[in-house]
């Protein structure tokens, strides 16, 4: 069974999601990079869901965050100082940033 619920229910503020397209990248030099950017048990602080997979021509990575300031906080502290590790991903992203207005989950537990 789906559930949709308000994104902001769990969290009081605004959920946001990002999107990342590493254009040329492997999961090789994806998980070269997590290894580095992730805590031992774990996301990054304030990201409560990750997803990464190959695709036509790249990675595409897309995230859920708690807030603005968490997400921003590990791109500009975090993901930007770790874009030339060797074997990991390198140069800019493509990428897209939402407020979630509507989060649907298959197991509303999670």
């Amino acid at each position: 069974m789906l559930l949709a619920k308000d994104a902001t229910q769990d969290w009081g503020d605004m959920a946001y999601l990002v999107t990342q397209f590493w254009p040329g990248a492997s999961m090789d030099e994806y998980y070269t990079t997590a290894s580095i950017l992730w805590r031992p048990n774990g996301l990054p602080e304030g990201e409560a869901y990750h997803a990464a997979g190959p695709t036509d021509g790249g990675v595409l990575i897309a995230g859920v965050w708690e807030s603005s300031d968490q997400l921003e906080s590990f791109l500009t502290e975090k993901l930007s100082l770790h874009t030339s590790i060797d074997g990991g991903l390198r140069g800019e992203p493509e990428q897209r940033i939402a407020e979630i207005g509507n989060l649907v989950m298959a197991n509303p537990t999670l």
